[in-house]
């Protein structure tokens, strides 16, 4: 409940924060920073060894359950304008990291991104 607060107070992207917490080390960046994040942090990371959890397993179960990339509304939106000027490029590139969600490997960050605050956020609803 503390990490969804804190993501709440702070904007913080669900997909990327999670990303970010499935790997070894702690998050970097400038909302990691902050005090609140760094006193989660450290009581999760005690957490985990009090559960006698190894942090391998901890990251493997994140890594199983919380995709590294998700079909973005601005992303889509720009495949599709790429296809309707047909240049299919985008369009393929984009299925072929959204076939693989849970690749934490080789994920092209530009897939990652929140949309900039100039970039149109559509609301989409199931059936769209």
């Amino acid at each position: 409940n503390d990490l969804l607060a804190w993501m709440s107070k702070h904007n913080a992207d669900y997909t990327n924060t999670f990303y970010d917490l499935a790997h070894k080390d702690m998050p970097v960046g400038k909302i990691y920073e902050d005090d609140d994040f760094q006193d989660w942090y450290q009581r999760w990371s005690l957490r985990i060894k009090q559960n006698k959890c190894s942090w391998g397993k901890s990251q493997s179960m994140m890594r199983e359950n919380n995709p590294a990339v998700i079909p973005r509304n601005h992303k889509v939106h720009e495949v599709l304008e790429a296809a309707a000027a047909n240049n299919l490029a985008p369009l393929s590139n984009f299925l072929q990291v959204l076939q693989h969600p849970y690749n934490y490997d080789s994920t092209p960050n530009i897939y990652q991104l929140p949309p900039k605050p100039r970039e149109c956020i559509y609301q989409t609803f199931c059936g769209t």
